[in-house]
């Protein structure tokens, strides 16, 4: 996956379960502490947030003018050699990952309805697709691919996703180059849908209804 500097972050952010398989690791924790820097020449007090992955920030300092300077001649240099994407193209992902949740809200209701859940419970349970990586943070190259978490409710089970999703998927005319992994470490769905690439990770919070905000 590339990652090459482009202003903005896309998509929803993922929610803190993850999708991925193995033994969870204690965290390293941080005390928030007030801190002091400098940007465009006034000083900011602010507070070092936690750490929130195995590992802490190398700086959690802000950019000088000097680097948002090199970023801005990097950018430019970039979009010479037509590494970045047009609006058309950014609009046609948004699109593809549109569908992709259609999708996902329908199925989320057949299954539930399969399942002896009333409809008019089945209509708000909740479930959505979240994006992360590259294209998350803006810094996807063109071509890129998109990793998505699908976050489910807790009724609906590892198992419906890698078979009638699977199966759904199979039906779209959209849809290309379709695999299920799931024996791997992280359990995915490949595929390639109306030309975008897609990695899908499972993940089910111990929630009836997951936040649709995340």
């Amino acid at each position: 996956m590339s990652s090459v500097p482009a202003p903005g972050g896309r998509g929803d952010p993922p929610p803190s379960d993850g999708g991925g398989g193995g033994t969870s690791q204690p965290q390293p924790q941080q005390q928030q502490q007030p801190a002091a820097a400098t940007c465009g020449g006034s000083a900011m007090v602010g507070v070092v947030d936690k750490t929130l992955g195995m590992t802490s920030a190398i700086s959690t300092a802000p950019p000088k003018a000097s680097d948002l300077q090199r970023t801005q001649e990097l950018e430019e240099t970039l979009r010479q050699f037509g590494l970045f994407e047009s609006e058309e193209e950014l609009a046609h992902r948004m699109d593809v990952l549109f569908k992709i949740n259609q999708l996902v809200k329908q199925w989320i209701y057949d299954v539930s309805i399969k399942k002896n859940m009333p409809a008019s419970v089945a209509e708000n349970v909740g479930g959505k697709i979240y994006t992360f990586g590259s294209y998350r943070l803006g810094v996807h190259t063109k071509g890129a691919d998109i990793d998505t978490l699908f976050v489910a409710p807790r009724h609906i089970e590892r198992s419906d996703f890698f078979t009638s999703f699977v199966e759904l998927l199979r039906q779209q005319d959209e849809v290309k180059d379709l695999r299920a992994v799931e024996e791997a470490f992280v359990p995915v769905i490949k595929m390639t849908f109306a030309g975008i690439e897609l990695d899908m990770l499972f993940a089910r919070p111990s929630l009836p209804e997951p936040s649709p905000g995340g």
